[in-house]
């Protein structure tokens, strides 16, 4: 069922004081408790899901409108009866504009962080078996 507009809202301040928490150095474990979330690692992935959605939202719009100028450009060459050649053109010009505005970027920086955030999480998880090895001993 989607959330309704005041659990949305309730999920916004909720990852806006996270982001702020955790800006001022606070630790996983702190922000998830302060905020109620299950474990630190459940604050660290919806920290991931904000910041993919924040780059997303943005992006998805210059995307709707790049490819509705495609879908002008085409119409217009069929109008037209443009060769090949101009069409290249514009598929060439629309490849740069994509380019310029990051569109093609995106993708690779949500999978960047999603690689960060599973590499820190083996390296948390390498430090708490450590620290139980050096406990028991």
């Amino acid at each position: 069922m989607p959330a309704s507009s005041a659990q949305k809202i309730a999920t916004a301040q909720r990852r806006a004081r996270m982001l702020e928490l955790r800006q001022q150095g606070q630790t996983w474990e702190d922000i998830a408790a302060e905020l109620g979330y299950a474990s630190p690692g459940a604050a660290s992935k919806d920290c991931v899901r904000a910041l993919r959605q924040t780059v997303r939202e943005p992006a998805e719009g210059l995307l709707e409108l790049e490819l509705q100028r495609l879908d002008r450009y085409t119409r217009a060459c069929e109008a037209l009866g443009l060769d090949l050649r101009s069409i290249d053109r514009l598929i060439a010009l629309s490849a740069r504009r994509t380019r310029l505005l990051g569109l093609d970027a995106i993708d690779q920086q949500v999978r960047d962080l999603e690689h960060q955030r599973s590499m820190l999480g083996d390296l948390a998880t390498q430090l708490r078996d450590l620290a139980d090895t050096q406990a028991d001993d």
